[in-house]
């Protein structure tokens, strides 16, 4: 069986005279994929302000863990692990809000951590370097790391 976006793709010539909307959400998923690994994380919330339809495939949580996993083959050469050690660092993320600032953050429990941008990896933690804030900068200082004691 030929799927709609198989269709899409061997009518190419066609697609010159259809609109947007006249897409598969298949298609559009594979764009997008495309674009936030590119881009990162910010394509994500760029492409959610565009329209509800936008909004409902890049915040669907398979869209998500798809992008995320394709990021994260882009940085990690997890064959070169123990399967044990994939584990720990094939973690997806959660969405919170920060406890002082209340803006959302990708909030991971170890393993790699980044901003969704192909080839682009900050670091690879046992633990998340401040639980329940964004940034080092709205951690409070006993949690910050970096200061000097």
């Amino acid at each position: 069986m030929v799927s709609l976006c198989d269709t899409y793709w061997h009518e190419i010539g066609e697609l010159s005279t259809r609109t947007l909307e006249d897409l598969p959400d298949c298609l559009l998923e594979t764009i997008f994929s495309k674009v936030v690994l590119c881009e990162g994380d910010k394509a994500i919330v760029n492409l959610a302000v565009v329209c509800k339809r936008f909004s409902a495939i890049v915040l669907d949580e398979d869209f998500l863990k798809k992008v995320h996993y394709e990021w994260l083959d882009s940085v990690v050469n997890l064959k070169s692990f123990s399967t044990e050690y994939q584990k720990e660092l094939k973690k997806m993320y959660t969405i919170r809000l920060c406890n002082a600032c209340g803006q959302p953050y990708k909030a991971f429990s170890g393993g790699c951590i980044g901003h969704g941008k192909k080839g682009e990896l900050l670091g690879i933690y046992d633990e998340p370097p401040h639980p329940g804030y964004c940034s080092h900068s709205c951690a409070p200082p006993d949690l910050d790391d970096t200061q000097d004691v």
